[in-house]
């Protein structure tokens, strides 16, 4: 048989054994002083600025990410800005190379008119080349303008020496 007395301690630690599991502010009293023994208050104080302190780590990381992608966003935007200028530039010195190639003669002997009308169909591949580069997803890059670029200095290049014969 147990005492008297025991049996209201047992009560109280079963009704401090609830107090886990009950916010603070609906505690009453027993299940306060059953939280404050067991320490249950603490450990769930520091849980809970445990959680604070990764969701703030979280926050700044994602912050940091969200800087980062901004700036390259940003800067890639401004690249391929720089490309469409540069592909508006290179309009105007295709368009001159075309009529260059246009107005080469149709008059020699066999090689230099064969030679003629390949500098034209090169004129003409070159603009439907920057109609491309220019219509491309997400705009012109710096490779493509390059090429086109490139492609023509050897046109005018070889205008050139059509010309001169």
């Amino acid at each position: 048989m147990m005492p008297r007395t025991t049996l209201p301690v047992l009560a109280l630690l079963a009704v401090a054994g609830c107090a886990s599991n009950l916010p603070p502010q609906e505690r009453g009293f027993f299940e306060a002083i059953g939280a404050a023994a067991t320490g249950e208050d603490v450990a769930r104080d520091r849980r809970l600025q445990d959680d604070a302190a990764t969701a703030e780590r979280r926050v700044a990381e994602m912050r940091a990410r969200l800087d980062a992608s901004q700036r390259e966003a940003n800067a890639s935007s401004a690249a391929v800005g720089a490309a469409e200028a540069r592909l508006r530039r290179l309009e105007a010195e295709i368009a001159t190379l075309r009529r260059r190639a246009a107005a080469l003669p149709q008059t020699g002997d066999a090689a230099q008119r064969a030679e003629a009308e390949r500098l034209r169909r090169e004129a003409e591949a070159l603009e439907r080349e920057r109609r491309a580069a220019a219509a491309a997803p997400g705009g012109a890059n710096d490779a493509a303008v390059d090429r086109l670029r490139d492609r023509a200095r050897a046109l005018d290049q070889a205008l050139d020496r059509q010309q001169r014969l």
